[in-house]
């Protein structure tokens, strides 16, 4: 039986932070700043695995911020498992008031393995079509406006013209 590894990611445009939790050890490994490529955390995984010396799943979690919603596709389409994680569901103990990167990518390592959190919903490819469908019915419709208010002025204009003279 393969087991899983919880891998937190405290994600920046700069930089990632990455740290993994087990529960068979209770205990965070492998703590690593990355650079902030999808390659760069496939990297982190294959050698994490390879010092486990096991064969194990990966699970990998990031709050949802300025990266939207592009590592997790980069994440899946490498065929690594991902869960984009709300913020403000994450649970977390008042303990440390300092914040780092590291303690953050502890913290949703362990959080993501207890499940002390709500995943964001990911709009799939046919989500996106309705979404743009929407967006152009939209604005088809505000130019028939427009065009109708176009016409209807120039007729108003036109027969007062006519009228005067």
């Amino acid at each position: 039986m393969t087991s899983i590894t919880y891998v937190g990611l405290d994600v920046h445009n700069t930089n990632y932070t990455a740290a993994c939790y087990r529960f068979e050890t209770d205990n965070t490994f492998a703590v690593a700043e990355l650079k902030p490529k999808a390659d760069e955390i496939e990297k982190y995984l294959k050698k994490v695995k390879k010092n486990l010396g096991e064969d194990c799943e990966f699970l990998c979690g990031y709050e949802a911020g300025c990266l939207g919603y592009s590592l997790y596709h980069e994440l899946t389409a490498k065929g690594i498992k991902c869960v984009i994680m709300a913020p403000s569901t994450i649970e977390s103990a008042p303990v440390n008031k300092i914040k780092t990167d590291k303690r953050d990518a502890k913290k949703l390592a362990r959080c993501l393995a207890t499940g002390g959190y709500k995943a964001v919903y990911v709009p799939t490819d046919e989500d996106n079509a309705v979404k743009e469908y929407i967006r152009i019915r939209e604005t088809v419709f505000l130019q028939l406006i427009s065009r109708a208010f176009d016409i209807s002025y120039n007729f108003i204009i036109t027969l007062l013209v006519t009228l005067m003279y």
